[in-house]
């Protein structure tokens, strides 16, 4: 097997030379050239890693994720560079075989290409984007690499060359360098957000930590106003769990070509992407964006990661996530108590007429990704069970706990332990504060499908809890009533 100074003296070689890279082991190490050539813009890739005892491994090209397939169709000009190394298909299109020299380091070089060339709509929001002035890429759906343990940490290597003129970029993992040394797993390097172009950059401080807003696009808002509505929706979040431990994070925002109004996003590490529409205005349904899409950033992924199948946990990354919305914006100053009472009122009423309100977990997964009512399902189920068990955490503790520290215990709970989030671990940071066994009602209201009912008291004191008469069956909603100065648990 070559020396370690072999390998990094090979390293240092392929990344031209700079004094600074051989200074520590890398794992796994990528190059990014953007070219712009004949007003298209390409990403040329060099992908470098220490070679097996086995000189035999499997390569993983893009393949999948949320919506979106074959990403391996944007990957071009796959070919080694190392010296007797070769690749092998296999009856996979997003799997390779690597050959090469026992314990010889391995280094590849690929092409990343935009391959559709509609609008920027919903149905391409999480393929690599490459237009001329600008990219957003997401590490699933660019990054070939080798098929490791996704949860082991790496010393990761991230180069950029040859920049635009003019040109800005931001990344996951800090401000930019063109050299960036990293820590992290194979899974929150697929997570990790690279944006680059004619992006505008803005800075916000949360507690000491830096926040950083990448905007392009002309809005009615401006940059300014939006960085600040960002930051104050993320310090909220930061207090709810009491965890400050983001040493930047990163906020993207693209202009879409969607219908006006239309407007996404997705948490990612250490980072938010958004999507907006022409003509969005900093109004609800942005701010309700923000503020789910940022919750991510704890549930599921500071939590831990999803058991699989991952649609059978939904009620409480998504479900909670939207309990959670609601009460950052309330707590953020951005949602009256009455706007409350109305978001609670329009989920409930959603889910009493929901044609699937009674699925079971089984249909609930086999339907899921077709299924537009389905998709909302586990929504509007996981809201309400928060909504009741937080109530029920206050009327045991008499006010003095409530769901906020069932959700810190879990936080706790996973940064001393880290593994997979499922149903037993969600009960266990519950139960102490809610004195029962709750995967009873996991079992019935999540998985069987049992109509789940709100409690009288969810919103504490200054409401009631009425029937609604306008269909074949009563909607409960709540209704304020004549006090004052009044919040959701009293």
């Amino acid at each position: 097997m070559p020396s370690l100074a072999l390998w990094l003296s090979a390293l240092s070689l392929w990344l031209c030379g700079l004094p600074a890279v051989a200074a520590a082991p890398v794992d796994l190490a990528y190059t990014f050239t953007p070219v712009v050539q004949d007003n298209v813009l390409t990403l040329d890739i060099e992908l470098y890693f220490p070679g097996n005892a086995d000189g035999r491994v499997e390569l993983e090209l893009p393949s999948r994720w949320a919506n979106q397939e074959k990403f391996y169709e944007n990957i071009r000009d796959l070919r080694p560079l190392s010296a007797g190394t070769r690749l092998e298909n296999t009856a996979k299109p997003s799997i390779k075989v690597v050959r090469f020299p026992a314990g010889q380091p391995v280094q590849l070089r690929y092409r990343l290409v935009q391959n559709w060339k509609d609008k920027l709509t919903q149905s391409n929001y999480f393929r690599p984007i490459l237009q001329e002035d600008y990219f957003q890429v997401i590490g699933i759906n660019f990054l070939v690499h080798p098929i490791w343990e996704n949860d082991k940490p790496l010393n990761v290597r991230l180069v950029w060359n040859s920049l635009p003129e003019g040109w800005t970029l931001a990344d996951s993992f800090g401000p930019f360098a063109p050299v960036r040394n990293v820590r992290s797993s194979l899974s929150k390097l697929f997570e990790s957000l690279f944006v680059g172009g004619n992006f505008r950059l803005l800075q916000r401080q949360i507690d000491g930590q830096q926040v950083e807003v990448a905007i392009r696009g002309q809005w009615p808002f401006g940059d300014d106003q939006f960085a600040d509505l960002a930051a104050r929706i993320l310090k909220i979040e930061r207090d709810l769990f009491k965890d400050n431990d983001f040493p930047y994070y990163l906020i993207s925002v693209i202009l879409t070509e969607g219908k006006p109004g239309s407007l996404a996003g997705t948490g990612l590490t250490n980072a938010f992407a958004t999507y907006l529409s022409p003509g969005t205005k900093l109004e609800t349904d942005l701010q309700q964006l923000l503020a789910h899409e940022m919750l991510h950033a704890w549930n599921p992924q500071k939590f831990g990661r999803l058991a699989q199948p991952e649609a059978a946990m939904y009620w409480f990354s998504e479900g909670f996530t939207d309990y959670y919305t609601r009460e950052v914006l309330r707590r953020a100053g951005l949602m009256s108590f009455e706007e409350y009472i109305k978001s609670v009122n329009r989920s409930l009423r959603d889910y009493f007429v929901s044609p699937v309100r009674d699925a079971d977990d089984a249909r609930l997964r086999r339907e899921f990704w077709n299924n537009a009512a389905m998709q909302k399902l586990p929504y509007l189920r996981g809201s309400l069970m928060a909504l009741n068990w937080n109530a029920e955490i206050r009327q045991i503790s008499r006010g003095r706990f409530s769901l906020d520290d069932a959700m810190r215990s879990l936080l706790a709970a996973a940064r001393q332990q880290p593994g997979v989030l499922d149903s037993k671990r969600v009960a266990r940071a519950v139960e102490p504060f809610i004195g029962r066994d709750t995967t009873l009602d996991i079992a019935r209201f999540m998985t069987a499908g049992v109509p789940l009912a709100p409690r009288g008291d969810a919103l504490g004191p200054c409401t009631v809890l009425e029937d609604e008469i306008a269909g074949p069956q009563p909607i409960p909603q709540f209704r304020r009533t004549e006090k004052t100065a009044c919040s959701p648990g009293g």
